[in-house]
């Protein structure tokens, strides 16, 4: 009777839509209430999303691995109406103290995660919630809104003059 049809893989991520009665063709809108409680459900929802609008495989892994480290770190499950931006923030100082490659047993480096890093990170997850709302599949999130820390910048120190004519000389050698 006339009901759009939702894929399998969103449908579960939808409540029922609520179709008024004396409603016609041209006026017919669908209500329902987002049912995404967990990040999980967000990033299969998002998933379907972006790879629906062309994104890369690449791209929806960045953003599932950035909500799975989020997730870790909060606890498996927690809904995603109770992740506070100070929450995202004792993320972001755990994320400092955590070391590069910590879940890669071949890999053997002390150094901590750059500011770059950390930067994606919080990207990804701020990526995620703010399709989802843009989407009206969850409330607009407060997380989406805040700032992700700013990476220092490089300063590179030109050559000196005396630099220049000695790679100059070993150029001509």
């Amino acid at each position: 009777m006339g009901s759009t049809p939702i894929s399998r893989s969103t449908e579960s991520l939808r409540a029922p839509a609520l179709v008024f009665p004396n409603s016609t063709a041209q006026d017919h809108r669908l209500y329902s209430e987002p049912v995404i409680h967990t990040l999980r459900q967000a990033v299969s929802a998002y998933a379907t999303i972006a790879a629906s609008n062309g994104l890369s495989p690449r791209t929806i892994e960045w953003v599932a691995s950035s909500a799975r480290y989020l997730e870790e770190f909060l606890g498996n499950g927690i809904p995603i109406e109770q992740i506070t931006t100070h929450d995202v923030r004792r993320w972001m100082l755990a994320l400092r103290q955590r070391r590069r490659w910590q879940s890669c047993r071949n890999k053997k480096d002390e150094s901590l995660l750059s500011a770059t890093s950390i930067n994606n990170y919080v990207r990804g997850v701020k990526l995620l919630l703010s399709t989802l709302a843009k989407e009206e599949l969850i409330a607009p999130h407060p997380v989406a809104d805040m700032s992700a820390p700013k990476p220092a910048k490089v300063v590179i120190r030109p050559f000196t003059e005396q630099e220049l004519r000695r790679i100059f000389k070993a150029l001509a050698e």
